[in-house]
């Protein structure tokens, strides 16, 4: 079971809203039981809900651009910008960021950008900051964090790679000319970690092993594991890649059906940054279709087939 997702649950009775004027893009996706996703501005972050007709707004945080979404159950979805935004079934309440800002909330701890790991239902600090851990932004890449527990949280800070159980370790598996990505997981015993060179490394809870994903060169802006034999990736150039249990391979992306305003661009122009997957055949993806000027963000839900829920108008 998942403890750690990057979406969060609509409302409801909220209307159907696509595509997100105003917002750049939709930002990673998370969810348990429901599917969840943010959009990116840098004045004003709304939370989604989505469903089987698209994406429905929940709330708007004005004037702030949100991070992070997590969604521990329906009743427990955390949206994180500069503030702190709980929802708890029925409303929404806003706290202060403690020092060290937090970037991503799990089952049982918070993880600041500096590595410091709080206790969610207070933002104590349970340990830390480390000097080493510096979880910002790489072009279009989100910092990437997972954790199984309090006492076991993995986090990637540059091309190094940090567990914590009482203390920060650099437990770094690869050589210096390795670009580490994205990070999920199942378990303790079960850790993911997609790289540049399309080699993804997997730790059993003793060793690392290298899994090929069977694409190079890949932007991996999002991953996801819905169980040890169902983990996906997603990234740029609108790559999407599965792994069943025994081997990596590459799923035939999703395409634009519609551009609309956008009908004199490449309709496969897509980036892929954020993969919400339920089973094998129960997928989210969101991305971000190049235009000049603007862009306009992108939804997709594969059930076998994948079905483009981004509703860019004529």
């Amino acid at each position: 079971m998942n403890k750690l997702v990057f979406v969060a649950l609509a409302l409801t009775g909220a209307c159907s809203y696509g595509p997100l004027e105003g917002d750049s893009g939709y930002g990673p996706v998370s969810g348990t039981n429901s599917a969840w996703t943010i959009g990116l501005n840098d004045t004003a972050g709304s939370v989604f809900r989505l469903d089987s007709d698209g994406a429905h707004e929940v709330e708007s945080f004005s004037g702030e651009g949100l991070t992070s979404i997590t969604a521990r159950s329906s009743d427990d979805v955390w949206a994180i910008g500069t503030s702190l935004h709980h929802y708890d079934g029925h409303t929404w309440t806003t706290t202060a960021m403690p020092s060290d800002p937090v970037f991503l909330i799990g089952d049982g701890w918070a993880i600041g950008v500096n590595g410091t790991i709080y206790d969610p239902a207070s933002f104590t600090a349970l340990a830390g900051p480390d000097s080493h851990i510096d979880l910002v932004w790489q072009d279009v890449n989100p910092p990437s964090a997972w954790g199984d527990g309090p006492n076991d949280v993995w986090a990637l800070a540059g091309a190094h790679l940090f567990h914590f159980t009482t203390a920060w370790t650099d437990v770094t598996p690869w050589t210096a000319d390795e670009s580490p990505q994205q990070l999920t997981g199942t378990s303790v015993n079960d850790v993911w970690v997609s790289t540049f060179s399309g080699a993804m490394y997997r730790y059993d809870g003793a060793s690392w092993t290298v899994v090929a994903s069977g694409v190079t060169d890949a932007l991996f802006a999002g991953m996801f594991a819905a169980a040890s034999d169902d983990v996906w990736a997603v990234g740029y150039p609108d790559v999407v890649v599965h792994y069943n249990g025994n081997a990596w391979s590459a799923v035939a992306a999703p395409q634009i059906l519609s551009c609309g305003e956008a009908s004199n661009q490449a309709c496969e122009d897509v980036g892929l940054n954020g993969v919400l997957a339920t089973s094998a055949s129960d997928v989210w993806v969101t991305g971000y279709l190049q235009q000049d000027p603007g862009g306009s963000p992108v939804l997709f839900h594969y059930d076998g087939t994948w079905h483009d829920l981004s509703d860019l108008g004529e």
